[in-house]
């Protein structure tokens, strides 16, 4: 059950923007969207979200 703990709390700190995660793709999601452009990078929940709308504003 710590694990569990672990991540909940893990979660939480990401939805806080405490916490970051790696992107490692550079999938293809659609017409609008794929990861090139942060493949390799670390980002906040805020920072992924702007990226996400950032590629849909240049479209």
């Amino acid at each position: 059950m710590a694990s569990v703990d672990s991540s909940d709390a893990l979660y939480e700190s990401f939805l806080r923007n405490e916490a970051t995660v790696h992107i490692k793709t550079e999938s293809d999601f659609g017409y609008y969207f794929n990861f090139k452009s942060v493949k390799d990078q670390d980002l906040t929940l805020e920072e992924l979200i702007n990226t996400i709308i950032a590629a849909y504003i240049k479209t």
